[in-house]
């Protein structure tokens, strides 16, 4: 197979993180493709009119006709239509569908070594991943922010050395994790483990805080655990090379343990922050105060937010909230759902030990763990500084409603993965953004509606591919500020500020207008299809 730089640079990556996780290296990453491909969100490849291959985020480009590469070439000077057609919004609308154009293999900021990728951003050596944000030495991967040696995992944060990990991080460093699901702050070396917090040196072990040394959530002493793990890592390793290795997933739904769970419908109010900054944001973006309680307010916030799912469920006789069962576990998540259990719940399966059968091998802890009652799973626990409402789960976040993975954010609603954010709502993946409705993977984002993968832009609406720049419309490709004061952007076109802002306000009533009256307003990746 012909091997670039970049693939070169991440395999050897690789083969440090192996070593390092699992003892020993075990070859080379292409031989592990499909392994580290089964449950995250890679990039969708299609075939560009010059047979380049083009890279795009696959759940949100379905109505995308024409698309073309990145490239450093594309000017924001280059108007694609022309402005003194516009006569209304309506055909503002039909200028942008007859011209607008999708780019795809988005790399922004300081980012280089990227390669079958899509939607990353100050990021180095990325292979064959999907929205990538201030990350090295990651392949495979999709949704994460500031992780380094990863590979095969997704929706993480403030991770190192990783392999088929997902929905992990939240506050302290975790590094040195394989094989395991929500791994929370401050746990090293775990594996085929869930939901730990501050834990280190865990194998098959569930719902743990502040453990050490610990198989099946029994505590053994330094040196027992050390002689076993390293029998069991010898096992791992060579499962993975035969190809015969079952995920953590595949083996809780093989368990017999199981809650009846009944769906039940959200029933609190948003909090009275989270109402008036609602009201803020859309006073500021749409030119009125919305109420965030509307029906048709919710119906226009959550219509494009890929995976967003979250409900009320009642299991055992307790109420609890899940969020984004689809988003973290993929095509496994509604078989895992039965394995939900409570969060009032976790203190009694945190007592659970599986029974440790001498000679202890990987296999006779698999065979344990399913009979022990221990194979359920919780994704609605959140720690830290927490004032949230229906959301799940949560860290270190204030003022949130209906969010999915708030982490370090506040007053957000109908939202997921707010992270370092404020007043962000209808957002998918807003990394140190303000006052936004949408955003789509970028970060730095402030007083947006839509956009896509765009990093460091203000003042805005239905732009894509966008990069530093303020006061553009129906725009793609921008990289750049306009130069001078006292102008704005319309279908990449240059025009006086009195005008742009002419055109902005009639794009606000016409918004406002249709959201209000209950029907269907385009999003960012509708600009080439009918309505």
């Amino acid at each position: 197979m012909d091997i670039s730089s970049t693939l070169q640079a991440v395999n050897n990556a690789w083969k440090r993180a192996t070593k390092i996780i699992l003892g020993e290296e075990i070859g080379d990453i292409w031989a592990y493709e499909n392994y580290l491909k089964r449950y995250t969100r890679l990039p969708k490849n299609i075939q560009s009119p010059t047979n380049e291959n083009i890279y795009l985020p696959s759940e949100r480009y379905k109505s995308v006709k024409k698309v073309m590469p990145y490239t450093t070439k594309i000017k924001m000077d280059k108007p694609f239509a022309n402005i003194n057609e516009i006569k209304d919004i309506d055909n503002l609308f039909e200028l942008a569908r007859d011209h607008f154009e999708y780019i795809g293999n988005v790399i922004l900021g300081n980012s280089k070594f990227i390669e079958k990728s899509a939607n990353i951003v100050d990021s180095f050596y990325v292979y064959n991943s999907n929205t990538i944000a201030k990350s090295k030495y990651v392949a495979y991967s999709s949704y994460a922010k500031d992780v380094e040696y990863t590979f095969g995992s997704h929706a993480l944060g403030s991770m190192k050395f990783i392999i088929a990990t997902n929905v992990s991080g939240g506050g302290d460093p975790i590094a040195r994790i394989f094989e395991s699901f929500y791994i929370l702050g401050g746990t090293y070396d775990a594996y085929f483990s869930h939901n730990l917090s501050g834990c280190s040196e865990a194998f098959f072990s569930f719902f743990q805080k502040g453990k050490s040394y610990i198989i099946g959530n029994n505590q053994l002493s330094k040196d027992k655990y050390l002689k076993i793990k390293e029998g069991l890592l010898e096992q791992v390793r060579t499962d993975l090379e035969r190809g015969k290795l079952k995920t953590l997933y595949e083996i809780i739904k093989e368990s017999k343990n199981r809650y009846h769970v009944d769906v039940v419908p959200l029933s609190e109010p948003p909090p009275e922050k989270v109402r008036e900054a609602f009201s803020s944001v859309t006073n500021t973006i749409l030119g009125k105060e919305l109420d965030i309680e509307n029906r048709h307010i919710i119906k226009f916030l959550t219509r494009n937010l890929p995976y967003y799912h979250i409900d009320a469920v009642k299991a055992n006789g307790y109420m609890d909230v899940v969020g984004g069962l689809e988003y973290y576990l993929g095509r496994v998540g509604k078989d895992l759902v039965r394995h939900v259990i409570p969060t009032q719940m976790m203190n009694e399966s945190e007592k659970i030990r599986i029974n440790l059968k001498e000679p202890i091998t990987l296999d006779s802890l698999v065979k344990e763990f399913n009979s022990s009652g221990l194979a359920l799973i919780n994704i609605s626990f959140g720690s830290g500084n927490l004032n949230t409402i229906e959301s799940a789960p949560a860290f270190h976040s204030a003022n949130i409603y209906r969010v999915i993975d708030g982490v370090m954010a506040k007053t957000s609603a109908y939202s997921l993965w707010p992270r370092e954010s404020t007043n962000t709502f209808g957002s998918f993946s807003v990394f140190e953004s303000h006052g936004v409705i949408r955003s789509y993977g970028s970060e730095k984002v402030m007083r947006v509606f839509e956009s896509d993968s765009s990093n460091n832009i203000s003042d805005s609406y239905y732009v894509h591919m966008c990069e530093g720049i303020t006061n553009a419309m129906f725009s793609f490709g921008l990289r750049g500020s306009a130069k001078g004061m006292g102008r704005g952007y319309i279908l990449n076109t240059s025009l006086d500020l009195v005008l742009y802002n002419k055109v902005k306000e009639n794009l606000k009533e016409w918004i406002v207008g249709k959201v209000e009256g209950g029907k269907q307003v385009p999003h960012v990746f509708e600009l080439q299809a009918s309505l």
